[in-house]
């Protein structure tokens, strides 16, 4: 969050979860709690994250395509009720060279049509993962070249994947594991649920969860196996702690959108007129970008 009228951060502090840090914009962060609610999105708590100028906005869980729907709600209601204070809310996701890039976590389980039983769960096997619950994240780790063009659509969404940033630099997963790009959250009795970390902030939702539902039955579909988990107390950036043949991220956006256009998967469900556009778009802006970072390079050295 930034200060509306110097465009600078609203504070240099990187104390996580502190009290303090939120303590100054309290006024601010109760009222749009209370007035998203009244527009139906629930937000489980605010918090400072351990970067300057930061916070952390969880929704609480809801079924299927709402769950898009508030997130896109959570994000122009925000950025509406901070220009009235002064403030300026940005998801983009590397402003500035000395933070990490900001991912927007998307966090998800299965369940049954009835929403009664949750189907990520079964104790019996290794992990405590289903079968259904193992094919489907294989599905999701298979794609995942090709995903992560959709879950981190722009040129700056790069900076997501920067080694140190703690979003995952491979198509791995681990029970509890923050340097994975699939990190299983046990909870008890409830089961368990997948946090999907390799997203960033500027994330289309409606875009992301088709994406990853589309990749996630295709592993159902084909009955793909899952890889052995990263152990939690590994880092999943270190080739060494990964399982061999693990795919990687594309380091490139270029590359990222060469991989979407061959995912037969994502080509047949979202359509190639959809593919073809989007590529098209994201090629432009990464031109577009090119050429002003090129124009501003030069003036510096007249």
């Amino acid at each position: 969050m930034l200060d509306g009228k110097t465009g600078s951060r609203i504070d240099d502090d990187m104390n996580y979860i502190s009290t303090l840090r939120l303590a100054k914009h309290q006024e601010f962060f109760n009222k749009v709690s209370e007035n998203l609610h009244q527009a139906g999105v629930d937000i489980e708590c605010v918090e400072t994250e351990g970067c300057k100028g930061v916070f952390e906005m969880p929704i609480k869980p809801t079924f299927g395509i709402q769950a898009a729907d508030m997130a896109a709600e959570l994000r122009t209601g925000l950025k509406e009720m901070a220009s009235q204070k002064d403030f300026l809310v940005t998801f983009v996701t590397k402003l500035f060279e000395d933070t990490v890039g900001l991912a927007g976590h998307l966090n998800y389980s299965l369940w049954t049509l009835d929403g009664e039983t949750p189907l990520l769960c079964d104790s019996s096997r290794p992990f405590g993962l289903s079968e259904i619950g193992e094919h489907w994240m294989a599905g999701v780790l298979d794609h995942i070249p090709a995903l992560c063009a959709l879950l981190a659509p722009t040129v700056n969404c790069r900076g997501l994947f920067e080694r140190g940033d703690v979003n995952g630099v491979s198509a791995s997963w681990g029970i509890d594991n923050r340097t994975c790009a699939l990190r299983v959250k046990p909870e008890g009795s409830y089961g368990f649920y997948i946090e999907q970390r390799l997203i960033s902030s500027a994330n289309n939702p409606y875009i992301s969860l088709a994406a990853i539902i589309a990749a996630g039955l295709d592993g159902i579909d084909r009955k793909l196996s899952l890889s052995p988990p990263v152990p939690t107390t590994k880092n999943a950036e270190d080739e060494a702690n990964v399982p061999p043949g693990t795919k990687v991220i594309p380091k490139d956006f270029e590359t990222a959108l060469q991989c979407l256009k061959k995912d037969k998967v994502f080509c047949d469900v979202f359509g190639s007129d959809f593919i073809d556009a989007f590529t098209s778009i994201k090629m432009h802006e990464k031109q577009m970008l090119s050429t002003y970072c090129t124009e501003k390079c030069s003036d510096a050295y007249k």
